[in-house]
């Protein structure tokens, strides 16, 4: 059972592959998207997705409108809002871990009891996580020549 498992799994991961890999998949952006452009040379572009043709995909960055060739093209990412969402996560998470080091430090003996310690850890812990929550950018991949 667990190697016809693991060749579903294969078949599923490389499908996924073969649609980041296809320049017709940014025919699936809509105009006003939010985008990345990473060129093979490193240069990144964030912009507004405008359109797409067989030998270039085009954007409105800043100002002005820019084209970038088919052939300099690394990858394109679509940029998502999600940042309440990652910010919340951050949060739980550091809040969790914070309660969890505030349980384990306060021990059975200590000044200070366990619960009063897990609440106290577990806001300082919230208090760090929402920030690196905050700042954890989220794209999706569209096409990718890696």
């Amino acid at each position: 059972m667990l190697p016809v498992l693991s060749i579903l799994a294969l078949s599923y991961a490389s499908a996924a592959l073969e649609g980041q890999s296809s320049w017709t998949s940014l025919n699936g952006l809509a105009a006003g998207q939010k985008i990345q452009v990473i060129e093979k040379n490193s240069t990144k572009h964030s912009g507004t997705f405008l359109s797409v043709s067989e030998t270039a995909i085009i954007f409105q960055e800043g100002t002005g409108e820019r084209s970038v060739q088919k052939p300099d093209v690394r990858s394109v990412e679509l940029e998502n809002q999600r940042r309440l969402r990652n910010t919340l996560i951050g949060a739980g998470v550091g809040a969790a871990a914070g309660a969890t080091f505030g349980a384990a430090a306060a021990g059975s003996g200590g000044f200070i009891s366990r619960p009063l310690a897990a609440g106290a850890f577990g806001l300082v812990g919230a208090v760090i996580g929402t920030p690196i929550g905050l700042l954890i950018p989220t794209h999706n991949t569209v096409y990718s020549t890696k």
